[in-house]
């Protein structure tokens, strides 16, 4: 009978470590996962940083006059609305630099005041 709990002490012990070896190969392949995942968020996150610096070159060709939307009517609405920004921060900062100087008690014309003030 000594015999036969070992035979049983064998076979728990054998079948742990085949428990444990499926546990590694799950532990792996969610690894191997995981890394194809950040790759992607990687590569993914490059790309965007590319299509700034694209972005922001095609801004400067256009600001420039190299690119006009007659011959690229597909960049127009783009273009529109980051002129229409760069005035919104331009008046922004003319303001900023008013109320910084004078503080904020200073005299404001009426169209610095906002529909709310009125």
């Amino acid at each position: 009978m000594a015999k036969r709990g070992g035979d049983f002490l064998g076979t728990i012990l054998r079948a742990g470590m085949r428990g444990l070896d499926n546990v590694r190969e799950v532990v792996v392949e969610a690894g191997k996962q995981g890394k194809i995942q950040l790759d992607l968020t990687l590569l993914r996150r490059r790309r965007r940083e590319i299509l700034v610096e694209l972005g922001a070159a095609t801004a400067r060709l256009a600001e420039a006059g190299r690119l006009d939307e007659e011959t690229f009517p597909e960049l127009g609405a783009a273009l529109s609305r980051l002129e229409a920004v760069d005035e919104e921060i331009a008046t922004a900062e003319h303001r900023a630099r008013r109320d910084g100087a004078t503080g904020p008690a200073a005299d404001r014309d009426e169209d610095d005041d906002e529909e709310y003030d009125r």
